[in-house]
């Protein structure tokens, strides 16, 4: 009972940190790359911006559409529109974060390519062990739970090279992709927590874990938001 009264306290919590980072993801595009969809393939940069600002503002429009349904009909609703918009988010990142992986190694990645390697492999192992422990034990299904943790697992073991890299980041002055990188480790939680809540219809421990994440998640995209904007109109005024 104590956990569920949590679940009611934070999800206002989490609804606003997901309207805030879809705010900042919309005026991020409009500011940005207006007027420059013609470059989205000649420029790596522009492409990772453009799908990563795409990818989290649809995340988090999903996290709102989520919200309204449980507020409007009582209860969550397990196929919705919000399934929509996160499948539109996660391949938008994922796309972002495979562009940025592939021109780091190739740009620099032979000593940090072996380690990457090591990381991902492991990450993807006990994923796997993960997801049939969820299934052999799951009294609910839920399909979209699957696709959503396979995708945020492999979007962090893309995005473990902003760590790899960082060096190399910090001197083109996007220091702001870390934040990017500690969403993902929020989200790929929250996902795990979330599947083992709703495949057996608990809320619990778990839940309060999966909730903090999914509200850590949303908080830091939109402080990489804000981050890019003032790294944006700082150059811009200089």
């Amino acid at each position: 009972m104590v956990l569920d009264a949590f679940e009611l306290l934070i999800s206002p919590y989490i609804a606003f940190s997901a309207l805030v980072g879809a705010l900042s993801g919309l005026i991020v595009i409009a500011t940005l790359f207006k007027n420059k969809i013609k470059e989205l393939f000649d420029d790596t940069n522009y492409f990772l911006f453009f799908f990563l600002a795409i990818g989290y503002t649809l995340y988090a429009l999903g996290e709102l559409s989520w919200h309204l349904i449980l507020k409007t009909t009582g209860e969550p609703d397990a196929n919705s529109i919000a399934d929509v918009y996160w499948t539109a988010g996660v391949l938008a990142i994922f796309c972002a974060f495979a562009v940025f992986a592939y021109t780091m190694h190739r740009r620099y990645g032979e000593q940090q390519h072996r380690s990457w390697m090591i990381l991902g492999v492991g990450l993807a192992f006990a994923v796997l062990m993960y997801l049939f422990f969820i299934i052999i034990t799951a009294t609910q299904s839920y399909p979209f739970g699957y696709f959503y943790l396979v995708m945020s697992s492999l979007i962090l073991i893309l995005s473990v090279n902003i760590l790899l890299f960082r060096q190399k980041i910090a001197q083109m002055g996007q220091g702001f992709l870390l934040f990017f990188f500690l969403a993902n480790v929020g989200t790929f939680v929250g996902d795990a927590l979330f599947l083992f809540n709703i495949t057996r219809g608990v809320y619990g421990l778990a839940g309060v874990v999966s909730s903090i994440a999914y509200l850590g998640s949303y908080t830091l995209s939109a402080i990489a938001f804000i981050t890019m904007l003032i790294r944006f109109y700082g150059q811009k005024r200089s």
